[in-house]
């Protein structure tokens, strides 16, 4: 079986995922709507952003805190993020390993863009673990994942190539939708279907990389496992949602929150509750 975390740690590290990482700036929808409500909390406190990518939400995240640093395990990734916010702290770092970083010191935790979802099923619940390890009590860990109660299209679907007028055009995408089904017979070896949790290859980046996807009730389940309550789940469009009706939505933001000490719960926002 081909190892999912080192085949997309390669495919991360490489020039041209780098250079596509480069492109988005700024929050996505989601992200604004928790971190306005979470604002509050984490004012001028730590802030750690475990896949930063470029750092695209650096800046925003650096401003809420004031004690920003952001993680990743692509060196590139990290060099390019320097490069376009040289006042920020950026580090090499894999979120199954922190033990760099000290326990109980972070107010917010944030992996963003389905980062969690390109390890395997153990590597996700050491990452868990970490997280939950270097996380204050009563801190947020906020992130996004596959859903696999979505079903896209398959990689080979007749409806992903859609010929042009023009000729040149069509050849490009001739080739865009090959380079998919290659990709995708590479992966094959490598993916699973369960009842709780998938790997599939993913769209966005051409069927390039395998991905985790879980059903967002096994992801609250797998949550309350590795020691967290999950107070909130959103749509990309910054709507909560209830676990029981996502069908339609491809990735799913979790909010959750490592119980404080005196076990009290204080969710951001009391109508997107889950318990």
């Amino acid at each position: 079986m081909t190892d999912i975390s080192r085949s997309n740690r390669k495919r991360y590290r490489a020039s041209p995922m780098v250079r596509k990482y480069r492109g988005p700036s700024g929050l996505f929808p989601a992200e604004t709507q928790i971190l306005a409500a979470l604002a509050p909390t984490i004012h001028k406190r730590p802030v750690l952003d475990l896949g930063v990518g470029t750092g695209r939400t650096a800046p925003d995240l650096a401003t809420l805190s004031g004690d920003y640093l952001g993680l990743d395990y692509a060196p590139r990734m990290i060099q390019a993020a320097r490069k376009a916010h040289p006042d920020l702290r950026f580090a090499p770092g894999d979120a199954r390993n922190l033990a760099h970083l000290p326990a109980e010191h972070f107010a917010l935790v944030l992996f963003s863009f389905n980062g969690l979802d390109y390890i395997d099923h153990t590597g996700r619940m050491r990452a868990l673990a970490e997280i939950r390890r270097v996380l204050a009590p009563g801190g947020y860990f906020v992130f996004s994942s596959h859903n696999a109660a979505f079903t896209a299209p398959p990689p080979y679907a007749r409806s992903r190539f859609v010929p042009s007028p023009n000729p040149l055009r069509t050849l490009v995408r001739l080739g865009h939708y090959l380079m998919g089904c290659l990709h995708y017979l590479r992966l094959r070896p490598a993916l699973r279907e369960g009842a709780d949790w998938s790997l599939r290859v993913v769209g966005e980046r051409n069927f390039s990389v395998v991905a985790y996807h879980i059903r967002p009730q096994s992801q609250v389940a797998e949550l309350e496992t590795a020691g967290f309550s999950t107070e909130a789940l959103y749509a990309f469009t910054g709507e909560g949602v209830s676990p029981e009706k996502t069908e339609s939505l491809p990735w799913i933001y979790y909010l959750a929150r490592k119980p404080p000490r005196d076990g009290s719960r204080h969710p951001p926002d009391a109508a997107f509750r889950l318990r």
